[in-house]
């Protein structure tokens, strides 16, 4: 097998020391998941936060955020300014157009997947 591998799958591939870094929102997508044991699926949106400065510059660090749990975009919404109602809830759309391009200061810590040690994103806060 012959590969190419660009700076992005290097970068891709770093894993950072646990910390608060200023990130920036590169890619908004959406994806379906995986069907589960009855064939059905939901939707991902799928943002890439990419950090912004220090030793730990371009590396990105991806998030799944799904349909069936959107509470779990709720730290995210309220670092961007969103007003969240706690009564009444909110609505938003978790797109390019409205994620794409924003700052967000983001809390790493490093948890293990399928054997290795990963980037995860425990926490948001606004950047300043």
């Amino acid at each position: 097998m012959k590969l190419r591998v660009n700076a992005e799958d290097i970068k891709r591939g770093k894993v950072v020391d646990p910390g608060r870094y200023h990130a920036r929102i590169t890619t908004v997508n959406d994806k379906p998941s995986k069907p589960n044991e009855n064939g059905e699926t939901s939707m991902n949106t799928v943002v890439t936060f990419v950090i912004q400065s220090g030793a730990f510059k371009d590396v990105p660090i991806t998030v799944y955020f799904n349909e069936k749990a959107p509470g779990t975009c709720v730290p995210l919404m309220t670092a961007l300014g969103y007003k969240i109602d706690e009564d009444a809830g909110f609505d938003a759309e978790l797109d390019e157009s409205t994620l794409g391009g924003r700052e967000v200061d983001i809390f790493v810590d490093n948890d293990l997947y399928q054997g290795r040690k990963v980037n995860k994103i425990v926490q948001y806060a606004p950047h300043k």
